[in-house]
């Protein structure tokens, strides 16, 4: 009898997991929101790890970033949404990390594969300036012309 019970679980739960998953294919608002919630918990998670394995509180995080210890637990939580490239950088930076911004299509064809892997191959080999006084618009040129805009 409970074998039976069991078996009736998994099919429901396939139908669910069925329905669900047309829900999602159908709407795109819904899958939006999924890939953003899904985006959040990434990040919130990979701060967390980064900063237990460099074994610091909240708080010594928060000092060695300059920014308060209230946001590092936003950061680190899971439905906050609200961070900045700048603070992201920050904190990433306290954690002896690097802050990588990665920009692909939703979907990769045939007809935009090269295009997508050519381009990110040269935009990936393009220096920023390094000193503040370096003016921006030599690189901004640079992209302008990988990407033949």
């Amino acid at each position: 009898m409970i074998l039976k019970k069991e078996e009736d679980v998994m099919k429901n739960m396939k139908s669910s997991n069925k329905h669900y998953a047309n829900l999602i294919k159908k709407s795109p608002a819904l899958r939006a929101a999924i890939e953003d919630a899904q985006l959040s918990v990434d990040i919130s998670m990979q701060i967390a790890k980064l900063r237990q394995d460099a074994g610091l509180t909240q708080e010594q995080l928060a000092d060695l970033s300059r920014i308060q210890q209230s946001n590092i637990s936003r950061l680190e939580s899971p439905g906050y949404q609200g961070y900045t490239l700048k603070v992201l950088a920050k904190v990433v930076r306290a954690l002896g990390a690097k802050l990588r911004v990665e920009i692909v299509p939703a979907t990769i064809t045939t007809t935009n594969r090269h295009t997508f892997f050519s381009t990110n191959r040269h935009i990936s080999s393009l220096k920023p300036p390094t000193t503040r006084a370096a003016s921006s618009e030599g690189f901004a040129t640079n992209i302008k012309e990988v990407i033949h805009v």
